[in-house]
C-alpha cells in the first residue's frame, strides 16, 4: 500500500534558488511512526553542506567482468594406460611397478598462461586394474603448492588405493579431491612453455607383506579430469578477445520504497567510473545506458557523446602481489546530458549494453609484459551520483 510521505525539513535545508523537489507516495506500513530519510532512500547516505543544506549520496555497480569470462578453462580429461607386454617377474611390497613423468598441453584458446591459482574445483580419478594383488597410485601435479593466506604449503598429491582384480572382472575405483586453492606453474619441465601440466603417477605393490608376480599384458588404466575449474589468479599472455555483455539490466535499490509521484531535479552529479583491475588493456563501448522505472516500465536512455564511442584504458599493474587497478571516469550533469531525466524517473534498474576488446593492440604492452588478473580486483563500471535535497508533501 502506497502513503504520503510528509517530510518536515528546516528552510535552510534548501538554500539554493532551482533547488531539487520531491512529491512522492512511499511503500510503507499504515501505522502513525516517525519516517526517517534512511527510511525512504535507505541505500544513500546524507552529507551536511557548509550552508547546511543536504545532499544524497549513493554509489551503485553496474557492471562487473569476471575473471571465469575472461579466461574459460574447459573441463580437461586424460587418460593413461600401463601394461607390459612380458611378464613373470616378481614385486617386493612397497616397491614401485610402473613409474612415470609426463607433459599434457591443455587447449586454453589464445591464452598462454604459465601461472593459475584455482579459486574452486576438482579433480575426478576413474582407476582400474586387471593385477591380482593389491595396488597402491600416487598422483602429484609438480610444482604446484598449497596457499594459505600467502604461505606456500605441499604440492597437489593423493593416494588412492586399489583391491585385487582380474582380466574377467578388473578392480574399479572412483575418487574425487578439492583442487582449491592450489598454485599450479603451467609452464612445464622446460620452465618456459604454457598450458603445460606435469604430473607424476607412481604404481606400487601395495601388499603389506606378499611378494608378488606381474602377469604378461597386466594393465592399470588412470584416468583422471579436470571439472569446473575457477581462477583466483592467472597470469601469461591472454591473447586479444572481443567481449559482449547486454542488453542487460543492473538493479538499483536507492528507491525501492518510492512507489509513485515525481522529483524534479535541478541539480545532479553523476560519474560513471571505469575501473580495470585486469592486467591487460582494455578498450570499452558504452552502447546504451538506461534508467528503468520498475512501476512504470518508463525508460530514459542516456544522452552523451560517450554512448557508443570507444574508451581506451590502461592495464592494471602489479608489485610483489599488490594490483594497482587503472582508472577512467566520465562525469555527467544536467548540461552536458540529461542524467537529470534520468533520476527523475526514479529508476529501479540500470540498463546497459558494453563490449570490450582485451589487448585491442597486442597481446601484453610493449614492453612485452605477462597479462594477469586476479578475482578480487576485476574489471567494473560504477556510477556514483550527488544530488541536492529538499522535500514536499
Amino acid at each position: 500500500m502506497a502513503a504520503g510521505a510528509v517530510f518536515l525539513i528546516s528552510p535552510f535545508s534548501c538554500r539554493k534558488k532551482r533547488a531539487t523537489t520531491w512529491d512522492i507516495d512511499v511503500v510503507t506500513p499504515v501505522a502513525y511512526t516517525t519516517l526517517t530519510l534512511a527510511d525512504v532512500v535507505p541505500d544513500a547516505r546524507q552529507e551536511t553542506e557548509a550552508d547546511s543544506s543536504l545532499r544524497l549520496v549513493f554509489d551503485h555497480s553496474v557492471f562487473t567482468l569476471n575473471p571465469d569470462t575472461l579466461i574459460d578453462i574447459p573441463d580437461t580429461t586424460v587418460t593413461k594406460t600401463f601394461s607390459i607386454p612380458f611378464g613373470n617377474f616378481p614385486v617386493a611390497p612397497g616397491v614401485t611397478i610402473y613409474s612415470i613423468s609426463e607433459t599434457n598441453t591443455y587447449d586454453l584458446g589464445d591464452a598462454q598462461l604459465t601461472d593459475l591459482l584455482v579459486k574452486q574445483g576438482e579433480v575426478h580419478f576413474s582407476l582400474s586394474a586387471t593385477l591380482e594383488h593389491p595396488l597402491i597410485i600416487t598422483y602429484t601435479i609438480a610444482n604446484s603448492a598449497y596457499c594459505n593466506n600467502g604461505h606456500r604449503g605441499e604440492p597437489f598429491s593423493v593416494t588412492l588405493h586399489l583391491p585385487a582384480g582380474t582380466a574377467e572382472n578388473p578392480a574399479i575405483v572412483h575418487n574425487t579431491f578439492d583442487i582449491s586453492n592450489y598454485h599450479i606453474d603451467l609452464q612445464g619441465s622446460s620452465e618456459n612453455g604454457f598450458n603445460q601440466l606435469e604430473t607424476h603417477i607412481e604404481i606400487i605393490n601395495g601388499s603389506a607383506s606378499d611378494t608378488v608376480r606381474i602377469n604378461p599384458n597386466d594393465q592399470v588404466v588412470v584416468t583422471n579430469s579436470f571439472v569446473n575449474l575457477l581462477p583466483q589468479y592467472a597470469r601469461g599472455h591472454f591473447g586479444s578477445k572481443q567481449i559482449h555483455t547486454g542488453p542487460d539490466v543492473a538493479h538499483l535499490t536507492a528507491f525501492r520504497f518510492i512507489s509513485g509521484g515525481s522529483i524534479d531535479i535541478r541539480e545532479v552529479e553523476v560519474t560513471l567510473q571505469l575501473i580495470n583491475g585486469i592486467g591487460a588493456d582494455v578498450q570499452t563501448t558504452l552502447h546504451t545506458l538506461q534508467s528503468i522505472n520498475p512501476n512504470t516500465l518508463h525508460t530514459v536512455s542516456l544522452n552523451h557523446p560517450i554512448t557508443g564511442n570507444a574508451i581506451n584504458i590502461n592495464r592494471a599493474l602489479e608489485n610483489q602481489g599488490a594490483i594497482a587497478p587503472s582508472y577512467h571516469t566520465i562525469s555527467f550533469n544536467q548540461n552536458n546530458s540529461n542524467i537529470d531525466r534520468m533520476f527523475e524517473n526514479l529508476p529501479g534498474r540500470i540498463g546497459y549494453d558494453i563490449s570490450m576488446n582485451i589487448n585491442p593492440v597486442a597481446n601484453g604492452s610493449a614492453s612485452g609484459a605477462f597479462d594477469f588478473f586476479s578475482w578480487d580486483h576485476p574489471f567494473e563500471a560504477r556510477l556514483h551520483t550527488e544530488m541536492p535535497l529538499c522535500l514536499i508533501a
